[in-house]
C-alpha cells in the first residue's frame, strides 16, 4: 500500500470505531474501505479532498508532501463533525474525568479487539 493509502487507513483506525461508521460519514459504498486495506482498490484517491476533510488532516499529509508526525489538524467546526462523534459527545458531555476515562479506556480496548479479529486466529 502506497503512504496516502495507509495515512487513511491509519486515521481511520483512529478516528472511527469502525469501517462501516467511516464508509457512512463518507458516503461510500459499504466495504471500500476493506478493499483499500486489501489493496484491491485505490478510489480514495477520487475522494481525497473529502476523507482530509473527514480525518481532519491535509491532502499534502495524506500525500504524503508532509512528513511531519503530529497530523496538521484543520479544526472541524461542530456541524461539520461526524454524525457518530457528536452523538458520542452528547452522551459523555457531562462525565467526570474519571467517567470519560473509563469511556476513552474501553474504547482503546474495543479498538484492540477489533484489531485482533481482523487480523484472523493465531497461528500455530
Amino acid at each position: 500500500m502506497d503512504i496516502t493509502g495507509t495515512r487513511i487507513i491509519e486515521h481511520i483506525d483512529r478516528a472511527f470505531p469502525s469501517d462501516a461508521a467511516f464508509e457512512r460519514e463518507l458516503g461510500i459504498p459499504e466495504k471500500t474501505v476493506n478493499d483499500w486495506r486489501r489493496g484491491k482498490s485505490k478510489s480514495f484517491r477520487a475522494k481525497l479532498p473529502e476523507i482530509a476533510k473527514l480525518l481532519r488532516v491535509t491532502t499534502s499529509y495524506l500525500l504524503g508532501e508532509t512528513h511531519t508526525s503530529g497530523v496538521e489538524m484543520i479544526p472541524a467546526a461542530p456541524e461539520e463533525q461526524p454524525a457518530v462523534f457528536k452523538d458520542l459527545f452528547a452522551a459523555i458531555s457531562d462525565f467526570s474525568e474519571e467517567e470519560a476515562a473509563k469511556v476513552k479506556e474501553f474504547a482503546q480496548f474495543v479498538k484492540q479487539q477489533r484489531k485482533q479479529e481482523s487480523s484472523g486466529p493465531p497461528q500455530e
